[in-house]
């Protein structure tokens, strides 16, 4: 008997339990000529006294099947009567092979196949009716049908295999109707006894509770089963299971339970236009809870499909629903997916409310609830406080999301959430734990088979902080590229030409630089999503660059202050603080030193306040220039030491070669050079 299971995934459909709902791998097999299937025939047929001219009927009949020649030879040396008239398929010869094997192997292999294309003893002896068991399990070896695995995937069992699938389905479909229903419900048994977890058992469980005509029965394993495929990321699998179920569902409501457990699964492994389709063409039919648990289904997709107006009403209503049937665990998710709503509209105000709304989310949170959503929650949150410049909170909530533990299906969350991390250290001067952590995360998702676009577009920040331009370039060419094609959620492709214009700036590459601001300027503004308001602030600042490398000085001034104005109302903090960096340089470049020098000063306030070293020292270099412009030698060779002593600090703490080619870039260069004062200068 069978006294315990081994590896969950013994019982995987796929290791080769037969099921018409799991149709198995075919073994295709290259047909013979004439010639060669008789040179395979004769030497088994060398101990019967058979003609030439019969070994060659053998090879014509099989037609070129090497299991066909196979089979027909094993049933002459079994002894079964050449006869007149062969049999016409490889079916028809295993066929007439059962027909003559005595009854107890017979018997036996009939049971057998209904386990499937592996068996168990154990399986065997639960049947009852096989007293002489081992011996019809020894002939049946003897004559090829089965073999004995020599390792069993279940602890205490002997584990047998047919030989090939054929003889498993022509001995199956010997047995009658009624005794397979008999029989596949007999199997399901013993497994739920002698198993204990049958969670890892679902998909076999569901192949014999229907073949056994419990649909009830089958549809709790199938939906088990597919809950188990979204675990293992196998989302074509997972529908095809929820698809099963739905076929077997007896009435609207048990069909309405399926399309919803199909729609949130589509959601969880980012099947994000199918869940809103899905999801869309359901929910009419919904109320109560399963119209919350749609609608925040829905709404995840609608938001990661940028879908602004739709995510905040649906997140809006789901809570206002939650709130009515007073279920905490519901109120928290809906507070969190408006957040997110109000973050990716970008609205006046909407940041500041989406922060309020995401804090009160994790403060309001059941402890121990709805992972998934919590690890999705608390990455999106945390991109939002990195976007407002809070990077010591967002540091801190990235390291709670990729140091807790989580189910399987949050790894893309937990995936973003640590390049998210590796962000915040670089951003805040950590540069050699960022960017070991870079790569980390890139190596993991890769290993994982998860895409790398996102974590790519992350990593190349930090390269062009330290100027190591030739690896930010190629990543951010490999990112666009990635991203080329990529339908509804367009902040990737969008981020990603962004670090096209800013690594082809420093580089010094302006042709590339204008062609890639022209093709992302107007799809950024246009879009109903993030980029609309997080990517247009880096082109304006973008803009401004390319004038001043142009020499358009006051185009520069009207699109930093652009930059300016995108940046305030969204707490862009960053591009607010590049932006008034950028105007102190346009208006220096105008003539007006003295008008850039307050502008500059806040530049440097905020840039101290945030805390990240690129803007420290860039800010403090652009007031110095307008000091020194100005005739204020003192304040600009003050203004340039500080700047020097951020850029010194950075270099401390990045690697021998790294800190070589970050000291050695013309813009650090122009920065630490000696100057003259003004008195030399005139």
């Amino acid at each position: 008997m069978m006294v315990g299971l081994a590896r969950p995934e013994f019982l995987d459909h796929r290791s080769g339990w037969g099921s018409g709902l799991f149709p198995h791998t075919t073994i295709r097999l290259e047909p013979l000529s004439n010639a060669d299937a008789a040179a395979l025939a004769e030497p088994l047929l060398a101990n019967l006294d058979l003609s030439r001219e019969t070994i060659e009927r053998i090879a014509e009949a099989a037609e070129g099947n090497p299991l066909f020649v196979e089979e027909l030879t094993a049933a002459f040396i079994e002894g079964q009567s050449l006869g007149s008239d062969l049999p016409t398929t490889v079916r028809a010869a295993i066929a007439a092979r059962l027909d003559a094997l005595p009854s107890a192997a017979r018997a036996v292999i009939l049971d057998a196949s209904v386990v499937g294309r592996a068996f168990w003893r154990g399986v065997l002896v639960d049947f009852g009716g096989h007293g002489d068991l081992d011996d019809a399990l020894s002939a049946l070896e003897v004559r090829d049908f089965i073999r004995r695995v020599p390792s069993s995937r279940v602890r205490g069992d002997v584990e047998y295999q047919f030989k090939h699938i054929l003889i498993r389905e022509v001995a199956y479909a010997t047995i009658p109707r009624s005794l397979r229903r008999e029989r596949h419900a007999a199997v399901a048994r013993y497994v739920e006894s002698a198993a204990g977890q049958t969670k890892d058992l679902a998909a076999f469980l569901a192949h014999h509770w229907r073949e056994a005509g419990d649909p009830d029965k089958a549809i709790d394993y199938l939906l088990l089963a597919a809950d188990q495929a979204l675990n293992g990321w196998a989302l074509a699998e997972a529908i095809s299971l929820f698809d099963a179920a739905l076929e077997l569902a007896p009435n609207d409501a048990r069909r309405r339970q399926i399309r919803l457990a199909r729609g949130i699964g589509r959601v969880t492994l980012d099947d994000y236009q199918g869940a809103v389709d899905d999801l869309g063409e359901l929910l009419p039919e919904l109320s109560g809870r399963d119209r919350v648990e749609g609608l925040l289904g829905w709404i995840w997709g609608t938001e990661w499909t940028e879908q602004a107006a739709e995510t905040i009403a649906g997140a809006q209503e789901a809570l206002e629903l939650a709130q009515k049937l007073g279920d905490q665990e519901l109120i928290a998710v809906a507070t969190g997916r408006l957040s997110q709503g109000l973050a990716m509209r970008g609205e006046p105000g909407d940041l500041d409310r989406g922060a309020e709304l995401g804090e009160k989310a994790l403060q309001i949170w059941v402890p121990g609830t709805r992972s998934w959503d919590r690890v999705n929650h608390q990455h999106m949150f945390g991109e939002q406080l990195y976007w407002m410049g809070r990077l010591a909170d967002a540091g801190a909530l990235m390291a709670s999301v990729t140091e807790a533990e989580a189910d399987p299906q949050s790894l893309e969350a937990r995936l973003r959430s640590a390049s998210l991390r590796a962000m915040v250290l670089t951003s805040t001067g950590r540069y050699e734990e960022g960017l070991a952590l870079f790569d980390q995360t890139l190596q993991l998702a890769q290993r994982l088979g998860r895409p790398i676009r996102i974590i790519q577009n992350y990593s190349t920040l930090p390269l062009r902080d330290i100027f190591d331009l030739d690896e930010a370039r190629r990543r951010t060419e490999d990112s666009v590229e990635a991203t080329t094609g990529m339908v509804g959620f367009t902040m990737p492709k969008a981020m990603a030409m962004a670090d096209l214009v800013q690594t082809a700036l420093l580089q010094g590459d302006i042709a590339t630089a204008q062609a890639a601001w022209r093709i992302q300027w107007d799809d950024s503004v246009n879009t109903k999503g993030w980029a609309r308001w997080l990517v247009a602030c880096r082109l304006a600042a973008a803009r401004a660059e390319l004038e001043l490398a142009t020499g358009h000085p006051i185009e520069a001034v009207e699109w930093a202050r652009k930059t300016i104005e995108l940046s305030e109302p969204v707490r862009r903090v960053k591009y607010e603080i590049v932006g008034r960096t950028l105007l102190g340089h346009a208006l220096v470049a105008s003539g007006k030193p003295k008008e850039a020098i307050p502008e500059l000063r806040l530049a440097v306030e905020q840039a101290d306040r945030l805390g990240s070293p690129p803007q420290r020292w860039q800010s403090r270099a652009g007031l110095a220039r307008a000091l020194y412009q100005s005739g204020d030698d003192t304040g600009a060779e003050r203004a340039f030491a500080d700047a020097g002593t951020v850029i010194n600090n950075v270099a401390a703490g990045l690697a021998r070669e790294r800190a070589a080619r970050f000291l050695a870039a013309e813009q650090i260069q122009e920065v630490l050079k000696p100057r003259p004062s003004s008195r030399a200068r005139s």
